[in-house]
């Protein structure tokens, strides 16, 4: 007598973008938002010093694609 056992297994991919991605998506979101306080950047602990200087050049370069 034989006993098989299947167990499905589920596999969780993550994707993180990587600091040019990232930076530059919120960078042209923030150009559309005109109230500051309102904006990715402006929000408690996503301000620059909570992000890489790769992630705020982008952030930068996607903010002028307005």
């Amino acid at each position: 007598m034989y006993i098989t056992l299947f167990s499905s297994l589920s596999s969780t991919k993550v994707y993180a973008a990587s600091p040019y991605n990232s930076g530059h998506d919120h960078g042209c979101d923030d150009a559309g938002i005109s109230n500051p306080s309102e904006q990715y950047i402006n929000q408690d602990e996503k301000g620059p010093n909570y992000h890489t200087d790769e992630f705020m050049d982008w952030f930068y370069a996607g903010f002028e694609c307005s």
